[in-house]
């Protein structure tokens, strides 16, 4: 007979409760593209065509970067741009995404309820550390378990570059990672 050894321990007839929506992590291909790389996650999920980020930075920033060529640029180069949530916004929307964009964070019941509408939740923080100078990034979250004697944890998808995905417990309202909960873009 044999011993298994676990770090976590077995809970007998107590199953986790929650949903894990089929999303696939979708790395940035450049420093301050963590919105295209989530905008592109929520358009695959929905089945919605894009071509690459490029195009995504191009039709989001059509004011700034019209004159750039953005998907044969060196990797640090003119089109390695931030959006600002209005413009994330206006990405969804003119993909014909009519999503909620709030300026707080949402509670962990709407988190779980929008994600049992196969609904992923992006979500937008400031703070510093995030990499090459970006003072903010987003996230999307696509999944909660409940697991008694645990707790709630939410999955998150983190586009930055060799990230992978993380399981988090928010123990500190608003606050996640590195940085403050400032952006929430729901009914995606």
């Amino acid at each position: 007979m044999s011993i298994r050894e676990d770090s976590e321990p077995i809970l007998v007839g107590a199953e986790p409760l929650g949903k894990i929506l089929p999303i696939d992590l979708i790395p940035q291909i450049k420093n301050n593209w963590c919105w295209a790389a989530c905008a592109e996650m929520v358009f695959k999920h929905r089945s919605i065509t894009v071509k690459r980020q490029c195009d995504l930075v191009l039709s989001a920033l059509s004011a700034s970067a019209s004159s750039l060529d953005c998907c044969n640029n060196r990797p640090d180069g003119p089109c390695d741009l931030p959006a600002s949530d209005k413009e994330i916004t206006n990405l969804y929307i003119n993909k014909g995404i009519r999503s909620a964009t709030l300026v707080d964070p949402i509670k962990p019941d709407e988190i779980k309820a929008e994600i049992g509408r196969n609904a992923p939740v992006e979500i937008g923080y400031k703070g510093s550390g995030f990499g090459r100078g970006a003072i903010g990034h987003v996230v999307l979250l696509y999944g909660w378990q409940e697991t008694p004697g645990v707790g709630l944890s939410f999955f998150i998808h983190n586009p930055l570059a060799q990230a992978r995905s993380v399981r988090a417990d928010f123990a500190l309202p608003g606050q996640i990672d590195r940085g403050l909960w400032d952006a929430t873009w729901k009914g995606l």
